[in-house]
């Protein structure tokens, strides 16, 4: 079978959407599939056949994400690569893709992977403009696409649950997400650490409140590993406080290292339709505390971490309450837990749900 995976917001330091493609484009592979993954760049070059770039300019204040703007290339790269799938995770600039595929003949899979209504909810003028849009472009999705792929119940609530409608958890690298990098555990000073973009949604400012309520009673530190718009915001509002700043982690290894190496991960954007940086952290035996709204709640397990509002006293108290607790026992439930997510299992079960196997197409 030939899958085209296509999305906008992609690059190399990208975080859980990059990831995921990246993981389900070899599994794929591994089964015997012809991939192709096309993403914005700043000019067009191909990888190996494998890897496309279409040039598109630079979003402002999104951390150096692009968009493809032009349809033309990206239809006739459809056309010359004639996939029997097009996977798109992208629900919104590239949602045209949908009817248009669907009027070839061209199956298309769309795997969710953010919850666009309730992101745009947070300002009310943004709200009023955006909204209507994003409801228009899911609508047209849940017309025109074969199958949607949810990594959580809090993802799939955006659509109206139908046959085509799939739930199913992504997976974590359990080889480079070790308890081998686990460094520390309830060591001097204790160590936070959040790791993700720096923008809005994610909340990253409640990671630096929450050292400070607990700075004031304990020897504590907070890493931050990510990049984003709000990194000037947060360099002035941590002056002072024990916070270091490491921007955009590529490489995989470096980032497992920091989330084996914290005693606790804060991951509190509440919006997150799965959280792969909690499960990421699970794995290497670090528990955590994660946004009570959201996908990552559905990934913890009892005596892993917790689930709570985003609001520092309350954060500050559930990390106190973990590394009460047996450190050698948590770290193994956080591994235990996270090694029944694997992507190979995320890979079979969307292929086994997918139209287009076998070479079949759509009908026109």
């Amino acid at each position: 079978m030939r899958i085209l995976q296509l999305a906008n917001f992609v690059h190399d330091t990208s975080g859980g959407m990059g990831k995921a493609m990246e993981s389900l484009a070899r599994e794929y592979r591994a089964r015997g599939h012809v991939v192709m993954t096309v993403i914005p760049g700043t000019a067009h070059e191909s990888v190996d056949g494998r890897l496309v770039r279409i040039p598109g300019p630079r979003v402002p204040m999104t951390g150096g994400y692009r968009v493809i703007r032009a349809r033309r290339p990206v239809a006739d790269l459809i056309d010359e690569f004639c996939p029997d799938i097009v996977e798109l995770s992208d629900k919104t600039t590239l949602s045209w893709v949908v009817p248009w595929c669907a009027s070839r003949g061209i199956h298309v899979t769309v795997v969710s992977h953010e919850r666009a209504d309730e992101v745009v909810r947070r300002g009310p003028l943004v709200a009023r403009v955006v909204l209507p849009a994003v409801s228009h472009w899911r609508r047209g999705i849940e017309r025109f696409a074969d199958l949607i792929v949810c990594a959580s119940e809090y993802a799939a609530a955006e659509f109206t649950r139908s046959s085509r409608v799939f739930v199913t958890p992504l997976g974590v690298d359990a080889d480079t997400f070790t308890v081998a990098h686990k460094s520390s555990m309830w060591g001097e000073p204790l160590r936070l650490v959040t790791c993700g973009r720096l923008s809005p949604e994610k909340r990253p400012e409640l990671a630096v409140e929450t050292l400070r309520v607990l700075n004031g009673h304990m020897d504590v530190e907070l890493i931050i590993a990510g990049d984003g718009p709000l990194r000037d915001v947060l360099e002035r509002r941590a002056k002072g406080l024990p916070v270091r700043f490491l921007g955009s982690i590529a490489d995989r290894a470096d980032v497992a290292r920091h989330l084996g190496g914290a005693d606790v991960v804060l991951n509190m954007g509440p919006h997150e339709t799965f959280g792969l940086v909690t499960l990421e952290s699970l794995a290497c035996g670090t528990p955590v505390v994660v946004a009570d709204h959201g996908g990552s709640r559905e990934v913890l397990f009892p005596g892993c971490g917790h689930a709570c509002p985003g609001e520092p006293l309350e954060i500050a108290s559930r990390v106190l309450d973990i590394v009460s607790g047996d450190k050698v026992s948590i770290a193994r439930r956080c591994r235990e837990h996270a090694i029944n997510y694997t992507w190979a299992a995320t890979a079979e079960a969307i292929l086994a749900r997918s139209p287009g196997g076998g070479g079949m197409r759509r009908a026109g």
